[in-house]
């Protein structure tokens, strides 16, 4: 790697070029390579992470969106895995329910006031 890159920002660009879209020609792999070494000598290891996710971004639009929305859906089970219900002595109840996703989209909108 570039001079001064430490092994948590070598990994990072590792992980960066195994997620290049289909898309991503060896030549724009290449070019990738190279412009995350040069950022690496500003950034740490998770910037070049969300760089990375930038750079194939604008190669592949497409493949973007369907990645970011499986990173969507591991954050929301994350979240919903901390969830938690929580008792104290003196009776009170804490409860942080999860609600999970649902791949339906509605547009109804539900109007109560009458």
């Amino acid at each position: 790697m570039g001079r001064g890159t430490n092994t948590d920002q070598a990994g990072a660009i590792v992980a960066v070029l195994t997620t290049a879209p289909p898309s991503a020609t060896p030549a724009v792999r290449r070019q990738a390579l190279h412009q995350l070494i040069d950022y690496a000598a500003d950034y740490d290891a998770d910037t070049l992470r969300r760089l990375g996710i930038a750079i194939w971004a604008a190669v592949d639009p497409d493949a973007a969106d369907v990645d970011a929305e499986r990173r969507l859906r591991a954050q929301e089970r994350r979240a919903c895995a901390r969830r938690s219900f929580t008792g104290a002595d003196d009776g009170e109840a804490s409860v942080l329910p999860c609600y999970p996703p649902t791949n339906q989209r509605s547009d109804r909108t539900d109007d109560y006031s009458e």
